[in-house]
């Protein structure tokens, strides 16, 4: 009765995972479907929580960041700094306006066919409750804020039927929200990862050249830094909690357990921070000559994902078969 949706997220290729076999003997037990027996873990909880307190905790660093470079008369790095702030936030409060509009659409068709004009005024209220949120910028915060709510009234509920309706919405909540933060990481993080990690870079070397120490740093150097990592702590979690939430819908693959994604999230921060390191040291010592390289980078990447998408499906098997 109650079902998943189908997810948001647009592989580059269609229904890729059809032919994956990684996890083959469990999709045959439908474990990675809704479950007979479900269950929400109080680490399930704790994550959204962590989610929501991340992200504003995120956004907020980059704003008192700019604030100081504003008034230490460094205005470019305050412009460059809101700028990509501002403009990630407007891009991904219009696309969880979007969604939430296209959820509503579906739950008008329901009620157009049932005649129900109480859900129809419920749902322009809706509409203008929502406007509010996305023009407040905490669009994104809604889902996990939904997720959050199903969750709990999941592990208060003791009817079997109103559990799993809570556990659906639950994980569509869920993998909207992961999915938002997964673009805020790339949109807004990832950037300004660069951009502050490139301004404190060329500062630190002026600092050290002029006084021969890296000691007696002011005090928007130290603020910069916890910016750059909750930025990098965005970007990581960004990219595991999304994982962890597309092995949720995928029946092919195996959930993960707290431990693992702790695990996960350990080595994404080493891979991501190496890969920080690098970028940075890059562009200060070559500058614009490091866009190419990278961007060249960039192609070998998506054609090297393309081509284990192609091996790893129904093309391959036959050409071990023959």
């Amino acid at each position: 009765m109650y079902e998943k949706h189908p997810a948001k997220l647009i592989y580059l290729t269609e229904n890729g995972y059809a032919f994956d076999q990684e996890d083959a003997g469990v999709a045959e037990e439908h474990l990675d479907r809704i479950p007979r027996q479900l269950f929400v873990r109080r680490f399930d909880l704790f994550c959204f929580c962590f989610a929501m307190a991340t992200y504003c905790f995120d956004i907020i660093s980059d704003i008192v960041t700019a604030v100081f470079h504003y008034y230490g008369d460094r205005v470019v790095a305050c412009l460059f700094i809101l700028l990509l702030s501002i403009v990630p936030s407007i891009v991904l409060n219009a696309v969880s306006f979007a969604w939430i509009c296209d959820d509503n659409q579906n739950k008008a068709k329901v009620a157009k066919s049932q005649r129900d004009r109480a859900s129809e005024e419920d749902r322009t209220e809706s509409y203008i409750y929502h406007a509010v949120i996305c023009l407040l910028q905490i669009g994104p915060l809604w889902w996990y804020y939904k997720a959050l709510v199903h969750g709990l009234r999941f592990r208060m509920e003791s009817d079997p039927t109103k559990r799993r309706k809570h556990f659906c919405r639950m994980i569509e909540a869920e993998r909207d929200a992961t999915l938002l933060r997964f673009f805020e990481g790339f949109l807004e993080s990832a950037p300004q990862l660069i951009v502050q990690g490139n301004i404190l870079s060329e500062y630190l070397w002026w600092h050290f050249n002029e006084t021969n120490s890296i000691l007696s740093l002011p005090n928007w150097v130290y603020v910069q830094l916890v910016s750059m990592m909750l930025s990098l702590l965005s970007v990581c979690w960004s990219i595991s909690i999304q994982h962890r939430s597309l092995r949720m819908v995928r029946p092919d693959k195996v959930n993960m357990h707290p431990h693992e994604s702790i695990l996960q999230l350990i080595w994404r921060f080493s891979t991501v921070s190496s890969r920080f390191l690098v970028i940075v040291l890059s562009v200060y010592s070559y500058e614009f000559k490091v866009i190419p390289p990278l961007f060249l980078h960039f192609l070998i990447s998506l054609a090297h994902i393309k081509a284990l998408q192609w091996y790893s499906g129904e093309k391959y098997s036959l050409i071990l078969n023959n």
